[in-house]
């Protein structure tokens, strides 16, 4: 079971946030652009080019002294992500030179997914304060916080698909 708090609402859906910062539960004074993606992060792997296309936007409140914190945590574990997959990648791939296209693919796309384990088991056990993850209907707004989701899953109850709040 994830450490996190997930409450999942319809894609087409604008979800409302408590009047509180993300981060710290202030007044907030700013706000922060998520950018959320429907693509299959599997087929994303081996065809990174599909990224750009299935995004959407979410306003999130945020005070302007947690935005660089927030922004820190969101970009450094992704870019840590990226480059492991990318070194993996580029030193792993010469041992299969003489296989098939697929074949080499799907064996140094293995070995990268085998080297990200440490980052997914990070992500499990201290998640990100918020994150999101878009499906093809419906997206996930997954919480540190528990007091937090439950308050954005009373202001948005009568669209909730799923909740991991219970005792509501």
């Amino acid at each position: 079971m994830p450490l996190a708090t997930e409450i999942t609402l319809p894609k087409e859906v604008r979800p409302e946030f408590p009047d509180k910062c993300i981060s710290c539960h202030s007044k907030p004074d700013s706000e922060i652009k998520i950018i959320q993606n429907s693509s299959n992060p599997l087929l994303a792997f081996f065809i990174p080019l599909i990224m750009l296309f299935g995004c959407s936007r979410v306003k999130v409140p945020i005070c302007r002294k947690c935005k660089k914190g927030f922004l820190l945590q969101r970009w450094s574990r992704e870019i840590i992500l990226i480059i492991i997959a990318l070194v993996v990648v580029f030193f792993v791939s010469p041992y299969f030179g003489e296989w098939s296209s697929l074949s080499k693919k799907l064996a140094v796309g293995g070995i990268a997914l085998v080297a990200i384990i440490p980052i997914i088991i990070v992500e499990f056990i201290w998640p990100r304060v918020f994150s999101t993850t878009a499906w093809a209907n419906s997206v996930e707004y997954e919480f540190a916080e528990r007091d937090y989701a439950l308050e954005f899953y009373k202001l948005n109850e009568e669209k909730v698909i799923q909740s991991d709040v219970d005792d509501v």
